[in-house]
């Protein structure tokens, strides 16, 4: 963030803001592409730790097959935190400022003032604050259900990818 809030403040964002919806569809694909991936690592070459098969190939695409899946030299990159919270929840805070200055460059453009949109702020801060418990909070979070037991599938790598970051 300390890098996204200086550039946000010195550079118009609404030719951004309009290619949301583009964006939305790219990362769409890139979180199916992503799950294809992680189910043929899965198969191939499974990471050390939690992994196996159900038997079932589509309750194995979308469920996943390994816990932990790694990447890198000496299986350095976790998959499942770099994508969740890195990725997924990083993009979040980043679509949330972007559309809170872009709305203050529409109205600035449109009515030749600048003026705040107190709503849209308050559901700015709102989900900042909630980010910014989550990153504090990031081990206790790293011990929850769907980290702790669930596999890196199609519905937590695709949702972290796709979906939570659209949820703005």
């Amino acid at each position: 963030m300390s890098i996204l809030i200086p550039v946000l403040y010195f550079t118009s964002v609404l030719h951004l803001y309009y290619k949301l919806v583009t964006f939305a569809g790219i990362l769409t694909i890139v979180g199916l592409v992503l799950s294809c991936l992680l189910y043929i690592k899965g198969h191939v070459s499974p990471s050390p730790g939690v992994f196996g098969s159900s038997g079932n190939p589509l309750f194995d695409f979308y469920w996943g097959i390994e816990l932990y899946p790694r990447i890198g030299p000496f299986n350095l990159f976790d998959l499942k935190t770099i994508v969740n919270c890195r990725f997924g929840l990083w993009l979040w805070q980043a679509i949330v400022l972007l559309a809170w200055k872009a709305n203050y460059e529409l109205h600035s453009a449109n009515y030749a003032r600048g003026e705040v949109n107190w709503p849209l702020t308050c559901c700015t801060l709102l989900q900042t604050v909630y980010l910014a418990k989550f990153y504090f909070w990031e081990d206790g979070y790293m011990s929850t259900i769907d980290i702790a037991v669930d596999k890196f599938g199609f519905y937590e790598c695709w949702g972290c990818i796709a979906w939570v970051s659209n949820l703005v």
